[in-house]
């Protein structure tokens, strides 16, 4: 496994560890708040049943007493209803409801003086706590189709209801916000509270608590009021949500970290890689124009009269020169790979120059090379810039102008002779401009901004024909850009081609 592969699959596992990690923590989340709805519904919905059982209790006791302060008809049914009998084994009393005005006779067979209201209606109080079981079948029920289906709200005071539910809440540690509904037997909305605070929205079916009154305990399925109970969660749920924020902080600082480093990694390793691949085709290349020098060197030396020969002369001159160009232009390859330590760009020495003898050097050179590899191609300087001083560094200005003239020479169309124009001039703001134009392949549009990064080439099918490292034109933009303050860009021709526009600030001679 090559050093790219171990990056890739390390970065892989990290990634899922830390989702595996993310994904624990939020399935957790929803495991605790569901526990935690779990919990308060259970404890919220034995709140509302205290506090239906009160609102039962209190109501009966005044339906009791009310009753018991009016006359009651000995053909009444609730009279013939309440003359119940404890149970047989019970050896302790027997009670019978008669009119007030009659007495009331034990089993024993004791004669007691006329009851009165107030004590009947105590005493009846005492016998309901005790003898429950056996009295509210009837009397709720009684009680509620005594007033009618349209009658909840004389049975239930909502102001009171609220309250004694928020009360009841508090006590079992129900803080959630709550709405409460109030509705009779057909499903009619008699009253309804939403806490203040608390957004009205649509609850499902399944979400509220609902707790019937008035039932008959021998038949819940007959239909009743009752009071339904929602809670809001989302408040608790954000408050929930705050345990477990510092960890997911703490995991997207981690991942943060991690890709950082992997990157930088990434790109050390790539450019220790590239920078071996580079070291290694430049050795291989140096050794050409270092042998052909050696060769006519070796030959002027064995053959003294070549010297003598003027066409043999010009001819081995003519190699050596192009072979100390060749090495040259090795050696400027090796000085923009300086450049860069580790991956980054080193600052350079910087001082007031100017490009007039950069220009004049470079139409020499390359004139002679252009005539000597395309004779029938042409290279004219436009020179118009009148202020020409920048504040740079000589040896990697001239670097940058022979970059631009070799890649319009290297990316020629072969299919027609080559036009280079190297162009300058001020535009309006003073700034020096430079141009190289040349009528060759061009670059595709996709490519125009991505060429000046490091070790960036053009996928198309020139990246095999022809040799580079994809360090020319990311020198270039270093040198630029980031050393000398200026800007460059690349723009294809209408008619085919290329413009590399340089602009420098300048400075006053």
């Amino acid at each position: 496994m090559n050093r790219r592969s171990l990056i890739l699959a390390v970065g892989i596992a990290l990634a899922t560890i830390f989702v595996a990690l993310l994904g624990t923590q939020y399935f957790y989340f929803l495991r605790l708040n569901d526990i935690h709805k779990a919990q308060t519904r259970q404890l919220a919905h034995l709140a509302l049943q205290k506090v239906a059982d009160e609102i039962e209790v209190r109501e009966l006791v005044r339906y009791l007493n009310k009753s018991l302060n009016s006359p009651i008809d000995s053909n009444s049914s609730l009279l013939s209803t309440l003359q119940k009998i404890n149970n047989p084994r019970d050896t302790v009393s027997k009670w019978e409801i008669v009119n007030p005005d009659h007495m009331a006779e034990t089993k024993f067979g004791n004669i007691l003086s006329p009851i009165d209201n107030t004590a009947l209606s105590d005493s009846l109080l005492k016998v309901f706590i005790t003898k429950h079981k056996q009295l509210d079948e009837y009397i709720l029920r009684n009680m509620y189709q005594v007033y009618s289906y349209d009658s909840v709200p004389q049975l239930v005071n909502p102001r009171l209801l609220r309250e004694q539910l928020r009360s009841e809440l508090d006590r079992v540690g129900v803080l959630e916000p709550f709405s409460v509904t109030l509705c009779d037997a057909q499903d009619n909305k008699l009253y309804e509270y939403l806490q203040p605070g608390m957004i009205r929205r649509h609850w499902d079916a399944d979400e509220g608590i609902r707790q019937d009154i008035f039932v008959s305990k021998k038949h819940p399925k007959l239909h009743s009021p009752y009071i339904l109970l929602n809670l809001d969660f989302q408040k608790s749920m954000y408050e929930s949500m705050q345990v477990i924020v510092p960890g997911v902080v703490i995991a997207l600082i981690v991942l943060v970290i991690m890709i950082v480093t992997m990157v930088q990694l990434y790109r050390q390793l790539r450019f220790q890689a590239i920078k071996s691949s580079f070291i290694n085709n430049m050795t291989h290349e140096l050794k050409t124009p270092i042998s052909s020098i050696q060769l006519v060197v070796n030959q002027m030396q064995e053959n003294p009269s070549i010297i003598e020969n003027k066409a043999k002369r010009n001819h081995y001159l003519s190699t050596l020169e192009a072979e100390v160009l060749r090495l040259k232009a090795l050696i400027d390859k090796v000085l923009q790979l300086s450049l860069y330590k580790g991956g980054k760009e080193a600052l350079i020495p910087l001082s007031e120059i100017s490009i007039d003898e950069m220009l004049l050097g470079a139409l020499k050179i390359f004139t002679m090379r252009i005539s000597s590899e395309a004779p029938e191609s042409k290279f004219e300087l436009i020179h118009e810039a009148t202020n020409t001083w920048i504040r740079g560094n000589e040896t990697h200005m001239t670097n940058v102008l022979y970059n631009l003239l070799e890649n319009a020479i290297k990316y020629r169309d072969k299919t027609r002779a080559l036009a280079l124009f190297l162009r300058t001039y001020n535009d309006e703001e003073g700034k020096l401009i430079i141009e190289v134009e040349d009528n060759g392949l061009g670059v595709p549009e996709s490519d125009t901004k991505l060429i000046f990064q490091q070790f960036y080439r053009v996928s198309d099918g020139l990246k095999h024909d022809i040799k580079g490292h994809g360090l020319g034109l990311a020198y270039v933009h270093t040198i630029i850009v980031k050393q000398f303050g200026g800007t460059i860009v690349a723009k294809n021709k209408p008619t085919g081609g290329l413009i590399m526009r340089i602009t420098l600030p300048t400075i006053e001679a």
